[in-house]
């Protein structure tokens, strides 16, 4: 998908796909976030599949964000306010059932 001037659509999130410290590459905050702020769709509900974005999402028990359901799928909201450079996770063991994932190897840092 792309806009008008040919950029691809994907960057123009407010987020990028960045090595981390946590599991192999994950999700970075490309600008400042306040708490409660829905940052990127994580699962499109038409087809109850993770999104591109989503899949870069690492696991830490103390995360930085949730996912909140909307009638077009699940959001990714910050807990609290966070800064460009901050790696984008969530708890994996409060994900809905349909989108549990292993959190063996993950980092917590």
């Amino acid at each position: 998908m792309y806009i008008t001037d040919g950029t691809p659509s994907y960057m123009l999130e407010p987020v990028e796909i960045g090595w981390s410290e946590i599991h192999g590459q994950g999700l970075i905050a490309t600008q400042p976030f306040s708490q409660g702020e829905a940052i990127v769709k994580a699962v499109d509900a038409a087809t109850s599949t993770i999104t591109y974005l989503g899949l870069f999402i690492n696991h830490q028990k103390d995360a930085t964000c949730t996912l909140r359901q909307a009638n077009d799928g699940y959001w990714v909201v910050s807990l609290r306010p966070m800064r460009p450079g901050e790696e984008i996770t969530v708890d994996y063991q409060t994900l809905p059932r349909f989108l549990s994932r292993d959190v063996t190897g993950f980092i917590e840092i």
